[in-house]
């Protein structure tokens, strides 16, 4: 009676590791890709603040900047897919501050790599962050010509 409660005991074991080995892999894919989501938005709004406060011709290298920055290997994949300023105005002065929106945008490739990995190979996650420009064009002293 005792070899059969090993024997069954054994059996229960190898049934539970065989659920529980698959779950486990599965609930680290599904936190590597929230954590990857997670740390896209973060990069896109940190790519938005650098090109709002960059004069807006300039806003898309200052964006980019930001992503290659953030693009430290892993099981993802950061890229700039747009960065644009809308609605600009620049004081008739020609110096000041200058109105208007940068809307930039980013995407993730994500590479889970166990269970889900094995499904789907490849995730894309985007996201889109929009903050107000808060560029200051620097008032220049006009020199006067000397006779």
């Amino acid at each position: 009676m005792m070899k059969r409660a090993r024997g069954q005991s054994t059996v229960e074991l190898v049934a539970g590791v065989i659920v529980i080995i698959p779950l486990v892999l599965f609930l680290i894919d599904a936190s590597i890709i929230t954590l990857c989501s997670f740390k896209n938005d973060s990069i896109c709004r940190e790519a938005c603040r650098a090109a709002a406060s960059v004069d807006p011709k300039d806003c898309e290298s200052s964006a980019k900047a930001e992503v290659v920055k953030a693009n430290t290997g892993g099981f993802a994949q950061y890229s700039l897919v747009s960065a644009k300023a809308s609605n600009v105005e620049t004081p008739a002065s020609g110096h000041g501050l200058v109105s208007g929106n940068v809307t930039v945008r980013t995407a993730c490739m994500v590479h889970a790599p166990f269970v889900i990995g094995m499904v789907v190979p490849t995730f894309k996650l985007e996201s889109e962050q929009s903050f107000p420009i808060t560029y200051n064009i620097p008032y220049k002293e006009e020199k006067e010509e000397s006779k």
